[in-house]
């Protein structure tokens, strides 16, 4: 019996000591769904890109987040315009959700 009580008290610490590091990963507030990740990682490049000009390594590594985020919002879509739409539902998507947006942006900025 001693030993499940240990091995619980153990499981116990261990998932407090994940679940509060899992939250300091996340934006105060923002709840991190994979949308708020790939946006996260976009905004991170731009806000760089504003202040430098990205290494071909990096400049690729910011477009796969772009084209990441624009596939989410292009949903089931597939093809040429999959894309466009995808970039076009983000746009309208950023216009409703501003305050959103500024705070993705705002974390970003070193």
């Amino acid at each position: 019996m001693a030993d499940h009580t240990t091995a619980r008290m153990i499981y116990s610490e261990f998932a407090g000591l994940w679940l509060g590091w899992k939250q300091s990963l996340q934006p105060t507030g923002i709840p991190m769904t994979e949308l708020m990740r790939l946006l996260s990682l976009y905004y991170a490049c731009e806000v760089s890109a504003e202040t430098q000009f990205p290494s071909p390594t990096e400049w690729a590594r910011c477009m796969g987040h772009y084209h990441a985020v624009k596939t989410h919002f292009a949903g089931d879509l597939t093809g040429p315009w999959a894309q466009i739409e995808g970039y076009r539902v983000w746009k309208m998507w950023e216009d409703q959700n501003g305050a959103l947006v500024a705070q993705l942006r705002d974390r970003a900025a070193p």
